[in-house]
C-alpha cells in the first residue's frame, strides 16, 4: 500500500496523474476494519473504509445537520481555545466549534473552520477515513467538530490541490507549509 502511495505521489508531482479529490493524508490515518457513517446512517459492519461516500444533499435550514460517527466527547470549545493549546492536544481527540471558512467544492470531502478573533486562525478539517463528506454549501456555517488535532507538514503539490479543490489559484500557492488539522470522526453544521 505505501508502495504504491509512494508512485502515485511521485506521478502526482511530476503532473502524469491528477489527484482528483483524494484524500492527501488517507495513508496516515488508515485503520483496517474501522467504519463510519454517513450523514447519519450507520456504515455496514465490515465494509470498506476506504470507499468514497455518494454526494450529500444541500444543508437542511434550521437542522443541525449531523455527519460521520455520533460525538462521544459531552462538551466542545471554541477553536481559539483549542488552538491555545495546540501542542498540549497534539494527537488527542477533541470537541471544537467555529465558522466554516472554506469547503472543498468537488466533493465536500474537507472544510475550514475559523476562530471568531479579529485576526482568524485556521484549522483544515479531512474525515477519518475518508468515510464521509460534508455539503458543498456550508460556507459560513456554524460547526462542532470532533476528532484528533495534529500539527502537520503540507506539501506544496497538496496544498495546490486543496487550493484547486477550494475554487482558489493553486498558482499562487509557493511551498511546504505547516498546518494544524483536524482529523473528524463526526461533524455538526448548522443549516
Amino acid at each position: 500500500m505505501k508502495k504504491s502511495l509512494l508512485f502515485v505521489c511521485v506521478l502526482v508531482g511530476l503532473g502524469v496523474v491528477s489527484l482528483g479529490c483524494q484524500p492527501p493524508e488517507k495513508a496516515a490515518t488508515e485503520q483496517p476494519g474501522a467504519t463510519a457513517k454517513m450523514a447519519g446512517q450507520p456504515a455496514e459492519p465490515g465494509s470498506d473504509p476506504s470507499s468514497q461516500p455518494g454526494e450529500i444533499a444541500p444543508l437542511e435550514a434550521g437542522k443541525t445537520n449531523h455527519y460521520g460517527a455520533e460525538f462521544t466527547l459531552t462538551e466542545g470549545v471554541a477553536l481559539a481555545s483549542a488552538l491555545n493549546k495546540a501542542e498540549e492536544l497534539d494527537g488527542k481527540t477533541v470537541r471544537v466549534t467555529g465558522d466554516v471558512a472554506a469547503v472543498c467544492k468537488k466533493k465536500g470531502c474537507w472544510f475550514v473552520i475559523k476562530t471568531d478573533e479579529a485576526e482568524a486562525r485556521t484549522v483544515r478539517i479531512s474525515m477519518k477515513d475518508y468515510g464521509f463528506f460534508v455539503p458543498k454549501d456550508c460556507d459560513g456555517k456554524k460547526a462542532e467538530v470532533e476528532g484528533v488535532l495534529q500539527k502537520k507538514t503540507i506539501t506544496e503539490a497538496v496544498r495546490k490541490h486543496l487550493a484547486e479543490d477550494g475554487g482558489e489559484d493553486p498558482s499562487k500557492v509557493v511551498g511546504d507549509a505547516v498546518e494544524i488539522q483536524l482529523v473528524a470522526t463526526g461533524v455538526a453544521i448548522e443549516g
